[in-house]
């Protein structure tokens, strides 16, 4: 394949605003294992918040910090997994991989969860969404 100049900022200017652009390197974004990409942003997210979990089986305490996703956001995120079922999907926060499940079905409702044992990350997770610190 030749490399083409301008080629790459060309199709980033064609993505939906729900999808990453190949030149977006920051931020939080789900990647299906089939190279599928949705940025979540205050562009995509409707409303954030975190929850702390601690069961009596786990030493350390669990956050999870949900989302709702804008209609048009839910609708590719729901594409995304049912294309990448029993395949992993990758949260991605700054260039690092913060969680990689499985998945099992796809979500269809716009609504998802990523969790996290530090209160740090559930925060970073939280900021990049448009949410505030509870």
């Amino acid at each position: 394949m030749r490399n083409i100049p301008g080629l790459m900022v060309l199709l980033s200017l064609l993505l939906l605003p729900w999808q990453a652009k190949a030149v977006d390197h920051e931020g939080l974004k789900i990647v299906g294992d089939n190279g599928m990409v949705l940025r979540l942003d205050a562009s995509t997210v409707i409303a954030s918040h975190i929850k702390k979990l601690e069961e009596q089986s786990k030493p350390e305490p669990v956050y999870r910090v949900h989302f709702r996703l804008t209609k048009n956001a839910g609708a590719y995120l729901g594409k995304l997994t049912r294309a990448n079922l029993s395949k992993p999907v990758h949260y991605i926060l700054d260039n690092r991989v913060i969680s990689s499940p499985v998945v099992r079905t796809s979500i269809t409702g716009g609504v998802g969860l990523i969790a996290t044992n530090s209160m740090s990350d559930a925060k970073k997770l939280l900021a990049a969404m448009g949410g505030t610190d509870p």
